[in-house]
């Protein structure tokens, strides 16, 4: 499994999930949310959580 520096290996396993399967991710940490976009990721942050 590939690891990204300072990413839980929960994010880590999220992006993977969602770049595989050419889907999005929610994300609520920006390291994390940064580095999905970076691999082409579609991300949902934290403050669509909140207008939930």
């Amino acid at each position: 499994m590939l690891l990204y520096v300072g990413l839980h290996k929960g994010e880590t396993e999220a992006i993977i999930l969602a770049k595989r399967n050419n889907c999005w991710v929610a994300l609520d940490d920006l390291k994390a949310r940064k580095v999905a976009r970076s691999e082409g990721v579609k991300v949902i942050g934290h403050w669509a959580f909140q207008s939930v």
